[in-house]
């Protein structure tokens, strides 16, 4: 830019030069005839010469000063182009001048003002669309008209573990290597499609399914690249497939106590009545489907007012000796029946826990009537509690049969029994683990199992301390 401006500066002398020089040229012409009619030609060329010099001299500096009034205002807005190519609108000064140059340089003052506007304009848009882009729970993906990469939300990325600096250039396939993300951005670019939807599984970093959504950008009618929207909704069919179970085998659940009622009923029904035996059974049979039928849809009542937040919990402090006992005291006539013994390790001085009375009551009756049910006669049952840290922790240990290793991590599962026939048997819902699982954390406190099959189990749980 530099050099251009010593080239216009230099072109305007010449410019100039030859104006003034080629004015001179014929003024020196002209005084040449004048002079030599009336003086002696010596004198007149003496004169001449002098006149020429005088001339050249005057010409000389003229033309310079002329070529730098000139170039200064050029100059200066040449200066202040340059400030605006870079984006500076503070550098630039107003001239008010009346000739050409003053007005080249009002539109040029107007042009920068348009240009300022219009970029801080453009500035607050990408700003927004930024903001919208990085808040954003959904990953998405620009790419422009020849498939490549321009730009990615942070939400994308950390669901890919993608570096930002490894995007530059690239098409969806290199980036999340997967074959269908890439055939959409396809069918969008190159077959011209409004819509492309589909639901796709990754691996990496984690098992998720993800739903992703792809559209075209079109500006003034013109493809100029696609869009492409993942949405996960890895939670959302987990929470399909788990109320598909959960409707399957709440019917299963159902359908054995009321098939049971029913066929017995019936054959009552048909005079089976008029057989005091067999009635009396038949009828006890149906009085205990009942009971089970009850304790089946209190539980499902219990648990569904649970996991959706509406179970009211008044949690005050209580002295957890005299609960624990209170508790193992309940299940004494039940424990005599198999000649179980239960007992307790506790000591005197446990501080107290801040519960729900009521349910505390609930987790630790669950807890020993399993232990109970599945221990043989003449076994034994234990009921430990300590502090660890601001919690208490009490653990309940059986000698029965134990629970194998696999299935130990879906124990705690509705619905879920190592032995579905015997837990029928035994008159178990399939519900109590997990109603324990939810009301343990809905107090702040964590539960869990150690087994060991024929050896018995040990259930532990963690209730804050008051």
């Amino acid at each position: 830019m530099a050099i251009g401006l010593k080239k216009m500066k230099i072109k305007i002398y010449w410019k100039f030069s030859f104006i003034f020089y080629s004015l001179a040229v014929i003024a020196l012409i002209a005084a040449n005839v004048y002079l030599s009619n009336r003086i002696p030609e010596d004198n007149a060329r003496l004169a001449i010469r002098m006149l020429a010099i005088f001339m050249l001299i005057l010409g000389t500096v003229l033309t310079y000063a002329v070529a730098i009034f000139i170039s200064k205002p050029i100059k200066r807005m040449s200066k202040a182009a340059r400030l605006i190519a870079r984006g500076d609108f503070n550098g630039i000064s107003f001239m008010r001048a009346n000739d050409e140059i003053g007005e080249l340089a009002a539109a040029m003052d107007h042009l920068s003002g348009e240009i300022k506007e219009k970029k801080a304009r453009v500035d607050s848009e990408a700003a927004k669309l930024d903001m919208v882009l990085s808040g954003m729970l959904e990953g998405v993906i620009v790419t422009d008209k020849s498939g490549e990469i321009i730009s990615m939300n942070p939400s994308l990325r950390k669901l890919f573990l993608i570096d930002t600096q490894s995007i530059a250039g690239k098409r969806p396939l290199e980036v999340i290597r997967n074959n269908s993300v890439q055939d959409m951005a396809d069918r969008i670019l190159k077959q011209k499609e409004r819509l492309a939807t589909q639901e796709i599984t990754i691996a990496f970093p984690e098992e998720k399914i993800l739903k992703v959504n792809a559209v075209p950008i079109i500006s003034s009618g013109e493809l100029e690249g696609a869009i492409l929207v993942f949405h996960d909704i890895t939670e959302l069919r987990r929470l399909e497939k788990v109320r598909q179970e959960f409707v399957a085998n709440v019917s299963h659940e159902l359908r054995t106590p009321i098939s049971s009622i029913k066929g017995y009923a019936e054959t009552l029904l048909e005079g089976a009545i008029d057989d005091q035996d067999n009635a009396r059974d038949f009828l006890n049979i149906i009085y205990q489907d009942s009971q089970r039928l009850a304790a089946l849809i209190d539980d499902l009542l219990d648990l569904s007012k649970i996991e959706s937040g509406k179970l009211k919990m008044v949690f005050l402090n209580y002295p957890a000796n005299a609960l624990i006992i209170k508790c193992a005291a309940v299940m004494e006539n039940q424990a005599k029946a198999k000649a179980i013994t239960i007992k307790l390790e506790i000591p005197d001085n446990l501080a107290q826990i801040k519960v729900d009375e009521t349910r505390f009551s609930q987790v630790m009756i669950n807890l020993l009537d399993n232990a109970v049910k599945y221990t043989p006669e003449k076994g034994t049952v234990n009921i430990s509690a300590r502090p660890e840290g601001n919690y208490l922790q009490i653990d309940i240990s059986d000698t029965g049969i134990g629970i194998p290793e696999q299935d130990i991590p879906r124990i705690f599962e509705r619905f879920y029994r190592v032995d579905k026939a015997r837990s029928r048997e035994l008159g178990g819902t399939g519900l109590g683990l997990s109603i324990v699982k939810h009301i343990v954390q809905a107090h702040g406190g964590q539960v869990w199992v150690k087994s060991e099959p024929g050896r018995g189990s040990t259930f532990s749980f963690t209730i804050p301390l008051a």
